[in-house]
């Protein structure tokens, strides 16, 4: 770890990689015990050298400390939230106020496409509740009409120890880029094949999972920024 942290929270990405975030350098866990708030957060990528795995991003001119939280949005977003709670609501005289604003944080964008589930999850107090990020095996990506489109088909995991029943969000990664994800729920086996249950709300039936145009801003994949990708759940 490149910078000491206590009370830190820690959030699963669509990209595999994880997000530490919050927390402070100095005292112990507890509310009104820690001090020299740690306003980087850190970018863990097991999938680089071992030397390489944490990058230090930009931080944050807000101390999150005891009783702060983080979770992923669909926009992959992190919301930060919350911390330095008192006995009673303090904003002055203190070396923390208690703090009401959320943050919202963008990770870093860093070659093969990736299809992640991710369940709804959130940090707070060191504990992240239901996290899990399962990367679906692909088994095929085509070129579609229009251009720029592809059918992607991936196979769901094999049982429900690796992704419970329940709601998850479905995200496309391309080149360490994840498209905005679309929300789905209870996979199970139907006529041999598997299928990916979306809420009413979900875009899933119309074959369009955009890429997050904040996220292909730097780069030079445009592609990624109007195409779209249809599923079939193998």
């Amino acid at each position: 770890m490149p910078l000491p942290r206590v009370m830190g929270d820690m959030v699963l990405l669509p990209t595999g990689d994880v997000l530490i975030i919050n927390g402070a350098s100095a005292g112990t866990a507890g509310a009104e015990m820690a001090r020299k708030p740690v306003l980087n957060p850190i970018l863990y990528r097991p999938g680089l050298p071992t030397v390489s795995r944490f990058v230090v991003v930009n931080y944050s001119p807000i101390p999150r400390l005891y009783g702060s939280t983080a979770a992923l949005d669909t926009y992959v977003r992190v919301l930060v939230g919350g911390s330095n709670p008192h006995d009673g609501y303090v904003f002055s005289d203190v070396s923390f106020p208690t703090d009401l604003s959320i943050e919202a944080f963008h990770p870093p964008d860093p070659q093969a496409v990736e299809v992640v589930l991710v369940a709804p999850t959130f940090v707070t107090h060191s504990v992240g509740m239901n996290q899990r990020a399962v990367a679906l095996q692909v088994e095929r990506v085509e070129s579609s009409s229009p251009p720029l489109n592809y059918d992607v088909e991936v196979r769901v995991p094999p049982s429900p120890t690796i992704a419970p029943p329940g709601y998850y969000m479905l995200f496309v990664v391309h080149a360490g880029v994840p498209s905005e994800a679309v929300w789905g729920r209870d996979m199970s086996a139907e006529n041999g094949r598997c299928c990916f249950r979306e809420p009413s709300s979900s875009r899933l039936n119309e074959d369009s999972v955009i890429f997050v145009r904040r996220s292909v801003a730097a780069h030079p994949w445009h592609d990624l920024e109007i195409g779209s990708f249809a599923f079939i759940m193998a």
